[in-house]
């Protein structure tokens, strides 16, 4: 199943418990994020609750498949916006159900669409190549997925395109004036409380990586693993 949420005026949030995204419903049509791969009915069906009107935007936060997995689901008319790299990847990958965007831009993008002003921004080579925000300032509503996941620390092993990159999307994140954010899984929207506490997380792994390597010594430790290698031959 599936649950939406007012987040503001027009703005809903959408979440199937684990995967998450947000649309806008406007005068002139409706502008949906990340067609969640496998999701792509029950989210038209939620929209289908709030109004008739059809989908015209429809925004990629990044290349990935369980994200954007359902985007061929909204039809031909539909316009696509994604970053560059977005469109790059999606180039190479010539995945049907993944159509390309028809808007690729390099670092920000300023949408005015049914009354809305929504800016994408280009976040960092972090999770993947391409990851933007969606900024809507009217209503202080941001969304930043697979990057700060309220209450939930970073995926295993720290996965990612780059660590670093991570950090400065959400440092780039939180310098922007809003309320709540849409991280793209698990089942609520998060606050900037907790988008700062995943920022510290991060300091926090990166101060105890510090005193580790303090106290390790790689090439004693591949010595030993040398030695007890050869033992058992």
């Amino acid at each position: 199943g599936y649950a939406i949420k007012l987040l503001a005026d027009g703005v809903y949030f959408f979440t199937t418990g684990v995967y998450n995204n947000l649309f806008i419903v406007t005068p002139e049509g409706v502008l949906i994020t990340d067609p969640l791969g496998g999701s792509g009915n029950l989210l038209k069906k939620a929209i289908a609750e709030v109004t008739d009107l059809p989908v015209k935007i429809m925004v990629y936060t990044h290349s990935h498949i369980d994200h954007i997995g359902d985007a061929h689901l909204f039809g031909s008319g539909v316009q696509i916006i994604a970053h560059k790299e977005t469109r790059r990847l999606l180039k190479r990958y010539k995945d049907p159900n993944r159509p390309l965007p028809h808007i690729a831009f390099d670092q920000n993008y300023k949408l005015n669409f049914g009354g809305f002003k929504i800016e994408l921004i280009f976040v960092a080579a972090g999770h993947d190549m391409g990851n933007i925000m969606v900024y809507i300032p009217d209503r202080k509503v941001l969304m930043l997925v697979d990057v700060a996941t309220p209450k939930a620390v970073p995926f295993k092993n720290f996965s990612t395109v780059d660590i670093f990159g991570q950090i400065i999307g959400i440092q780039r994140a939180l310098k922007l004036d809003w309320k709540v954010y849409v991280a793209g899984h698990l089942y609520r929207p998060g606050k900037r409380a907790e988008m700062k506490e995943v920022l510290n997380y991060y300091y926090a792994s990166k101060r105890a990586n510090l005193q580790a390597l303090k106290h390790v010594s790689f090439s004693e430790i591949k010595n030993d693993f040398c030695k007890r290698g050869s033992a058992q031959l």
